[in-house]
């Protein structure tokens, strides 16, 4: 189930990504920082420790050391939940997209061939992600549907970064 939900994940940002990427992190072993600011409805991400932004993060491109890239991402309380779920979402995807898409299109070719994913899985997803989306609409009080909402948000959020 996890792994049909990563997929989902996936699928939809890359049914959204664009090949032009709006900044390269290039230096391997440097510690990036970047600030995530909302101006009229509308997200900036900038190269800095704004502390008073409403996410920041702390990325290090450390992959040729380890293996690994590593995000600390940090979010600002005087903000409310749902926006700083959206803008740690959106500082990831805009950090990570590169490596995001590396991985989707491992898993799509090694997995399932030139073909691509079969409709019924493509289906399950586009079931799943509309079922959230309904979630978020009627926006329901509890603290399930909360954290569901929240995690939605994050997801939305690293999807338009």
């Amino acid at each position: 189930m996890k792994v049909l939900l990563l997929f989902s994940l996936l699928i939809h940002i890359f049914n959204k990504f664009s090949n032009t990427f709006q900044k390269k992190i290039e230096d391997d072993n440097k510690i990036h920082f970047f600030s995530i600011n909302k101006i009229n409805e509308k997200y900036f991400v900038s190269e800095s420790h704004d502390l008073n932004a409403i996410a920041t993060c702390k990325y290090e491109k450390t992959y040729n050391n380890d293996g690994w890239g590593k995000l600390y991402i940090l979010t600002n309380g005087i903000f409310d939940d749902k926006t700083q779920a959206y803008a740690a979402g959106y500082l990831e995807g805009y950090i990570t997209r590169e490596k995001i898409y590396d991985h989707y299109r491992n898993i799509r070719l090694n997995e399932y061939g030139k073909k691509g994913f079969p409709h019924n899985v493509k289906k399950f997803f586009k079931e799943n992600l509309e079922y959230m989306e309904n979630l978020v609409e009627l926006n329901l009080s509890d603290i399930h549907s909360q954290t569901i909402i929240k995690y939605f948000l994050q997801y939305k959020g690293m999807v338009q970064g």
